[in-house]
């Protein structure tokens, strides 16, 4: 089903969140042949309709999922495409094709792209500056092979980095390439990174507040000079969130009515609804009330943990956090640990590593399987039941 044309991004975003029974095709002004074909999910894909200037006959090319190509990138993919086939009076030779370096194509291409849409693009600024450039700036980006890939591999283990920091650069270096693939970078066909094989990680911190800590705590923070640093903290412990999360919270993101509370912005970058138990709605009511004697014009203030020095939200907890810890003898105790007990009681308490991952909002069922282990106690349980099934009479 064909719509009318477009013209701009956000007249496309508004196309993308909207439900059709039926897949829609939409035409982009501009550029003949340019379409966005968006499916009955609301996923949409760059098409590019085009006549072969060899037989003349019609065909079809996709071009990137709007979910990693925007308007403006779309239309220089076409551009370049239509340049490229129709192009008479000049050819990329060899030694043209071959210019582009590593270091060229992550300082001029892949930073510009995700700096616009991607949340943690600093630590990938930081990652390609501190490790890929050093190792790869120079080289060629069509002929990095996977070999190379290993070897960088194994050199970063030889510095003693750890296999955690390594993994995630190589995670950078696969998702890179695989965006110079979609990108069409000349003579690149496939990721070298294909087939290297992440490295173990045995160096995940687990520390679950016991309950008798958890009062110690309490008890400590309750004498702190920043008064909504308990507010924070109980929320953190009672819905699992993320320390982020819950300096960033704003009231309208709460349905105290149906115990809710909406992250629309999260590390993942999906929008996710927390379920609140009733503790966490009372702590929230609770702070609301706190929060309106604390600080000046505090009802027109979207945020719910504001700084009464400031009359805006918390960037930073810590110098509080670290003196209440210290006086509770938890010096190792750290504040996302509060979240790791969340998930630990969740998980004593009969709950699923699926109900879990969905309340923290793990995009990766992995990231959960580290609570699988405390499980142990309801499967031995289980186990157990078999044993009464048969009854002891039958041995």
């Amino acid at each position: 089903m064909r719509c009318r044309s477009l013209m701009n991004q956000s007249q496309i975003d508004l196309l993308l969140n909207t439900e059709f029974l039926s897949r829609k095709s939409v035409s982009i002004k501009g550029i003949p042949g340019l379409r966005l074909v968006i499916n009955r999910t609301g996923l949409g894909q760059w098409v590019l309709q085009y006549a072969c200037p060899d037989t003349e006959l019609r065909q079809l090319i996709r071009l990137g999922d709007s979910g990693t190509c925007d308007l403006d990138r779309a239309k220089l993919l076409a551009r370049n495409f239509i340049a490229k086939i129709y192009a008479n009076d000049r050819t990329l030779n060899a030694s043209e094709e071959a210019a582009l370096t590593f270091e060229a194509f992550a300082l001029g291409t892949y930073l510009p792209s995700v700096k616009v849409r991607k949340k943690s693009w600093a630590t990938d600024e930081s990652l390609l500056n501190n490790h890929l450039l050093p190792a790869f700036a120079q080289r060629e980006l069509a002929d990095i092979r996977p070999l190379d890939i290993q070897d960088f591999v194994n050199s970063c283990a030889g510095k003693g980095l750890a296999p955690a920091s390594t993994n995630r650069i190589l995670m950078l270096l696969k998702f890179m390439f695989n965006r110079a693939i979609l990108w069409e970078v000349p003579r690149l066909v496939s990721n070298p990174c294909k087939g290297i094989s992440e490295l173990s990680e045995n160096n995940k911190m687990e520390r679950f507040l016991s309950s008798d800590e958890a009062q110690r705590l309490r008890l400590a923070i309750s004498e702190s000079a920043n008064q909504m640093l308990g507010p924070i903290v109980k929320l953190m412990m009672l819905s699992g969130c993320r320390r982020g999360e819950a300096l960033n919270a704003k009231k309208a993101d709460f349905d105290l009515e149906r115990g809710s509370w909406l992250i629309p912005n999260p590390k993942g970058g999906k929008a996710r609804h927390i379920p609140m138990n009733s503790n966490a709605v009372k702590s929230v009511k609770s702070t609301l009330i706190l929060g309106a004697t604390l600080v000046y014009n505090y009802k027109q203030n979207p945020y719910v943990f504001v700084n009464p020095s400031t009359g805006l939200p918390y960037e930073q907890i810590y110098y509080s956090w670290d003196t209440a810890r210290k006086k509770a003898g938890l010096d190792n105790l750290r504040i996302h640990d509060l979240r790791h007990s969340f998930a630990s009681a969740m998980v004593n308490s009969g709950m699923t590593l699926y109900d879990v991952k969905e309340i923290l909002g793990h995009a990766n069922i992995k990231t959960t399987q580290r609570y699988a282990h405390l499980s142990n106690g309801r499967l031995r349980i289980a186990a157990e039941s078999v044993s009464r099934f048969y009854g002891d009479e039958v041995w």
